[in-house]
């Protein structure tokens, strides 16, 4: 007589690959002139602004580092706060390297970026309690030091916070066409018609 016995047995788990871990970016100092802005950066900076900029790095110091790639120079995020720092008489910045970055990858980091910053927004209450709290500590609050904001009296005797305005903000941004000169013409005329938008220069380049 023969006996068939069926048995089981868990199944061995299977060993999860272990993640490499995340390389750090290197960090050096560099003299400003060693920096090379990119002529293609969208974001511009008001004369106004830089020089706000520069107070504050005079008086807390450049906080933030740059990032360039190493092998070449070339400015990757930080263009504002060249300007800014060289205003500012900064001899050396720190930078992190950007060399294991890819071009596509370098140009949709700096919108990303520059986009983000534009997306949060202030807590007025928040806001009021903090300016408060330096006002009493007796740091200088005024709309074009360090910090950019002052406290104005309201309507209804209590204050408000009162930041500091370089004037109307727009958007600089480059339309690259390829085509023939009537699309290139056919593009120029939609952005012309549309809202608040100045055609600034036009040029055409030929391959």
């Amino acid at each position: 007589m023969r006996h068939r016995v069926v048995a089981s047995a868990p199944m061995p788990k299977a060993k999860r690959a272990k993640k490499a871990p995340a390389k750090r970016p290197e960090m050096e100092y560099r003299p400003v002139e060693w920096f090379k802005p990119d002529a293609k950066n969208p974001r511009k900076h008001s004369p106004e602004a830089v020089a706000q900029l520069a107070k504050a790095i005079q008086t807390f110091g450049f906080r933030i580092p740059m990032l360039a790639k190493f092998s070449s120079g070339d400015v990757v995020d930080g263009h504002f706060r060249l300007k800014a720092a060289k205003l500012a008489g900064l001899v050396e910045l720190p930078v992190m390297n950007a060399d294991d970055m890819t071009e596509l990858e370098i140009r949709a980091f700096r919108l990303s970026v520059n986009r983000m910053a534009e997306l949060a927004d202030w807590d007025e209450d928040l806001l009021l309690k903090e300016l408060e709290a330096l006002d009493a500590a007796g740091v200088v609050l005024e709309e074009e030091g360090a910090v950019g904001m002052a406290l104005a009296d309201g309507a209804d005797g209590k204050l408000l916070p009162q930041p500091y305005e370089t004037g109307p903000v727009h958007d600089t941004f480059v339309v690259t066409v390829t085509g023939t000169l009537p699309i290139a013409a056919e593009v120029r005329r939609r952005l012309a018609g549309m809202e608040g938008v100045t055609i600034e220069q036009s040029t055409v380049e030929r391959e």
